[in-house]
């Protein structure tokens, strides 16, 4: 109690706290520092934290909004079959021979 915490302590009770699934992106983090020589900062680790949370985020808000349209009957546009009205099938001429 009393002593302060050196930033590099900071960061890595910020790291050591995070779940398993952060551990590609703290190597990835650790590499990068130590192939330019600095150590790891807590703001660094909160920032790409941050980022990492929000793009999760936002992945599975748009899960979310395909599976909800799916179960209304409404299809995602890149997954729809042409509807168009093809009667005439019989009139197309082949060109392959």
């Amino acid at each position: 109690m009393g002593k302060a915490i050196t930033e590099e302590d900071y960061a890595s009770v910020l790291i050591s706290s995070l779940p398993m699934s952060y551990n590609g992106m703290i190597s990835s983090m650790a590499m990068s520092a130590d192939i330019q020589k600095a150590s790891i900062m807590p703001d660094l680790v909160i920032r790409h934290m941050t980022d990492l949370v929000i793009r999760h985020m936002t992945d599975q808000y748009q899960k979310r909004l395909i599976q909800k349209n799916a179960h209304k009957g409404i299809q995602d546009e890149s997954f729809t079959a042409s509807t168009r009205n093809n009667k005439n099938k019989r009139n197309i001429e082949c060109f392959n021979c």
